[in-house]
């Protein structure tokens, strides 16, 4: 279920607007003034916010709330609801989903607000989409890179002795397991290099026996 946060000076509105939310199965919570909302922004994990820019007395208004959310809840959604449209340029780049001007149907808020969170939620997983995308490229390429040089490396050492297949064998399976990453990449190529070694070694004691 979404928690969503009704910021409203105006309890008869603000209280029409948990009903309209709630009958949409949503958990709303309301608070009157900026302190009381950053008292529970802080404290608890909300979905998305139902804001009027303009709150009562010296509590920290609508614009100060957006950015406070937009620096520190930057995944919460953000319906704006005023009757100053003064104040709605600084709402706009602060972000904010949806702006509405008052007077307001409340029915509508609940698809404006289910609207907004799915599209935070959509810009979340498209923001861990690009860190993976980019962790990816920079863990992998190096190691891509990596191996393609020592696969050449070795193919060249290796192409001086046609009758041994081993380093062709040894230089592919180096290049593929180049790619889980150039931190692994060295320790193999020891690993693999030193195993070559050992059975070539074998090998010759091996002919020298018989």
């Amino acid at each position: 279920m979404e928690k969503v946060l009704v910021i409203e000076d105006e309890k008869d509105t603000a209280n029409a607007l948990r009903r309209h939310l709630s009958e949409y199965g949503m958990n709303t919570e309301v608070v009157y003034d900026g302190n009381s909302a950053f008292e529970l922004l802080r404290k608890n994990k909300y979905s998305g916010v139902v804001l009027d820019l303009s709150l009562p007395g010296d509590s920290p208004q609508g614009n100060t709330i957006l950015e406070w959310l937009s620096k520190r809840r930057e995944n919460i959604a953000t319906v704006v609801v005023t009757a100053y449209t003064h104040l709605s340029e600084r709402a706009l780049e602060l972000g904010v989903d949806t702006l509405l001007h008052k007077p307001v149907d409340g029915i509508h808020i609940p698809k404006y607000m289910q609207r907004a969170i799915e599209l935070r939620k959509l810009r979340a997983e498209n923001k861990k989409l690009r860190k993976l995308i980019n962790l990816s490229i920079t863990s992998y390429l190096p190691g891509a890179v990596l191996a393609l040089l020592v696969f050449a490396g070795l193919f060249i050492w290796r192409s001086y002795l046609p009758d041994d297949e081993i380093g062709v064998i040894v230089a592919t399976i180096i290049a593929c397991i180049g790619l889980i990453g150039s931190k692994r990449v060295t320790r193999i190529v020891f690993d693999l290099s030193k195993k070559t070694f050992q059975i070539e070694a074998a090998d010759r004691a091996s002919s020298k026996g018989n």
